[in-house]
């Protein structure tokens, strides 16, 4: 059985067996469905995946269990199959609508069937920003209804995600300084209990590849809904990025 550590998941090149198979149902499908999006090219699990009735808990209340439900990333799977026809349109309220063709036939969709067909959450806080640094999410909230959003404190944020929150602007990883700008936080520095939420919600919804030393803005927004059993709204996220 593998070894399951906190620190070793990015910098294992070594080849790590699947498990499931050691296990009885339901646990096998399960840990079936993790191996298969986290053991890859040596990356391994948290202990902290194996209690899936924590992971539950905090995504009940934000309704993101369909994150641990699917086998397959919604996002750029939507991407593939549809950006080259896709595009968004506004109602004169100002409502959005995704838009594509298939065969020759045009497909419109408001952002709550949009939602529906995903399965994703289409209520609460509206963000989309595809920045770094967590205080220019004021760039990416909508100020008109009907997906007008207010931002707790940047500094509340932080806090509640963050296992340090010392105003450092430089940290050290592998003996080598790291560069932080103030208002940044980096991806070891989540806390533990907040680590596995992060890894599925980046796996499924951002997955973006690059950079994993820091985490974007708007992940740290959805880990603090998360927090605080304030709703996000998935889909709406999900629109933006494909604008």
């Amino acid at each position: 059985m593998p070894q399951k550590s906190s620190e070793d998941y990015k910098h294992t090149r070594d080849y790590i067996p699947k498990i499931s198979h050691e296990f009885r149902t339901p646990i096998r499908e399960k840990l079936m469905n993790l191996e298969e999006r986290y053991i890859h090219e040596g990356r391994t699990v948290f202990e902290n995946f194996t209690d899936f009735n924590y992971v539950r808990s905090l995504f009940h209340f934000v309704e993101f269990n369909c994150l641990l439900e699917i086998n397959e990333q919604i996002f750029p799977r939507f991407i593939l199959e549809f950006y080259s026809q896709f595009q968004l349109t506004y109602s004169d309220e100002g409502q959005m609508f995704v838009e594509f063709v298939i065969q020759s036939q045009l497909f419109s969709f408001s952002l709550e069937d949009f939602a529906q067909i995903l399965n994703v959450p289409c209520e609460g806080a509206c963000v989309f920003s595809d920045r770094w640094r967590v205080d220019e999410l004021i760039y990416g909230i909508p100020t008109d209804v009907p997906y007008q959003t207010n931002l707790p404190p940047i500094e509340d944020i932080i806090l509640s995600i963050r296992v340090d929150c010392d105003g450092q602007v430089s940290r050290i990883r592998h003996e080598a300084g790291i560069d932080v700008l103030e208002y940044q936080v980096l991806t070891r520095e989540i806390e533990p209990t907040l680590k596995p939420l992060e890894e599925i919600i980046w796996e499924n919804v951002f997955c973006l590849g690059g950079n994993r030393d820091h985490v974007l803005a708007c992940l740290c927004f959805i880990l603090y809904c998360v927090v605080h059993s304030e709703k996000f709204n998935l889909a709406y996220y999900m629109e933006k990025q494909m604008e």
